[in-house]
């Protein structure tokens, strides 16, 4: 085993346990929060694409590499989530839940912009206030 594919391996078990999480968390509160299935796809795609690579190598004639195993270990995870996204997502709730927090974070996002669209004037104007009122600048 070369250092690369002791590498591309630690990187596909990362992923791999990445997509155990997102199932789980979808399995927990039956929701698909934050998901899309754009990416998912294209998840699965270059998953596709790693396989082939491997797969292709393999018909030249070199030795068939593990990494197989782990990319087609981490399509089938994901063609799992694909699968769960796509029900979860189906539910007629679901449509609401997801308005609802995109809605509530464009909100926050608002709150922060005028939080500190606010802050900063009246920090400004402390400061003045401050800077005329020390004894150091009254004594001038």
């Amino acid at each position: 085993m070369s250092i690369s594919e002791l590498f591309e391996t630690l990187m596909l078990a990362c992923f791999s346990l990445g997509w155990y999480w997102s199932i789980f968390a979808m399995i927990c509160t039956g929701r698909p929060y934050g998901k899309s299935l754009v990416f998912v796809c294209f998840t699965v795609l270059g998953y596709c694409l790693g396989l082939s690579a491997h797969l292709i190598d393999w018909s030249d004639g070199e030795p068939l590499s593990y990494l197989v195993f782990m990319y087609g270990l981490n399509l089938g995870v994901t063609l799992v989530d694909l699968g769960l996204l796509w029900v979860l997502s189906q539910r007629p709730d679901a449509a609401v839940v997801l308005s609802e927090q995109a809605l509530s974070d464009k909100t926050d996002n608002f709150n922060k912009v005028e939080r500190s669209a606010v802050a900063v004037p009246q920090a400004r104007y402390l400061a003045n206030q401050v800077m005329y009122l020390s004894p150091d600048t009254a004594s001038h």
